[in-house]
């Protein structure tokens, strides 16, 4: 059983040795990152052409657009739009280490936000578009950081000598939600943004990874081997009723909820690649994207 919290890297490995190459007609490797607010398009990153690339895409499937084109074959990943959907943030090994950047929706104005030599991963946007929350193994060991959404005044809000990783800062701004080893597996916590305050919501012996909040505040939605296979849950915001969202029978993980709240999009390995599916969270049909 592959356990979930080698998965991102497995994904990684994936993407970095382009393993897959459309050219050739082998399989394509997709993955969700973000939903745009009216829920008509969303951002992906896919290693079609040959490398990992962020694509943004109708719902249906159709008018793909290709955002970034790396001409050395460094990977590109993680986008997510602006809260004015003007920038898309997300990071990149272009230079030789992950690092943040920031860009216009057609890939155009690409700007370096984080400049170290370790690692910095997963941003995500304040809701005043502000800010920029990620973490970074500049520390010796991950933690979360914030900063100005222009890359000044970056700063650790968690301070712990396991890793906190994985952020998405939560729709009314007080509080991010993350992943940390901090209780000796993947778990899922909050840390409140004004004073640093942490609190684990998910509790329990299995490895919880990759939160992400619904657009009202009230859910989190997470992947968990609690079934054996990786499979998408969803709590209460202060982790209370948890439910499944998808067949235990596969292997799912990386999931958005849609703007409304009524639908997820998630990524599957169940074929042994990368596919995304969509589905209502009050059903069970599910319907492959990219077909």
């Amino acid at each position: 059983m592959i356990q979930l919290k080698f998965i991102k890297t497995i994904i990684i490995l994936i993407y970095a040795c382009c393993c897959t190459f459309w050219s050739y007609g082998q399989s394509i490797n997709n993955t969700i990152t973000n939903w745009s607010n009216d829920g008509s398009k969303i951002l992906i990153t896919s290693d079609r052409g040959g490398t990992s690339e962020i694509y943004e895409l109708n719902l249906d499937g159709s008018d793909i657009n290709q955002i970034t084109n790396s001409n050395n074959g460094a990977v590109n990943w993680w986008a997510v739009y602006s809260p004015d959907e003007s920038k898309i943030a997300y990071y990149s090994w272009r230079d030789g280490n992950a690092e943040i950047y920031i860009m216009d929706l057609d890939g155009k104005n690409q700007k370096r936000l984080t400049f170290n030599d370790k690692y910095d991963y997963y941003p995500t946007w304040s809701p005043s578009g502000k800010q920029i929350a990620f973490y970074s193994g500049r520390d010796e060991n991950a933690e979360i950081y914030v900063m100005n959404s222009d890359g000044t005044n970056q700063h650790n809000i968690t301070n712990n000598s396991s890793k906190d990783q994985d952020p998405r800062w939560s729709p009314d701004g007080k509080q991010i939600v993350f992943q940390s080893n901090r209780t000796g597996n993947w778990q899922i916590h909050t840390v409140l943004v004004e004073n640093g305050e942490v609190r684990n919501l998910s509790k329990n012996s299995f490895n919880d990874e990759l939160p992400s909040w619904s657009s009202d505040g009230k859910k989190i939605i997470f992947h968990s081997n609690r079934t054996g296979k990786g499979q998408v849950f969803m709590i209460d915001n202060d982790g209370r009723n948890e439910k499944a969202l998808t067949d235990p029978k596969n292997d799912n993980f990386i999931s958005i909820i849609s703007p409304d709240c009524k639908s997820i999009i998630y990524t599957s390995n169940r074929n042994g690649y990368l596919e995304l599916y969509y589905k209502l969270i009050a059903g069970t049909k599910e319907s492959k994207l990219l077909n």
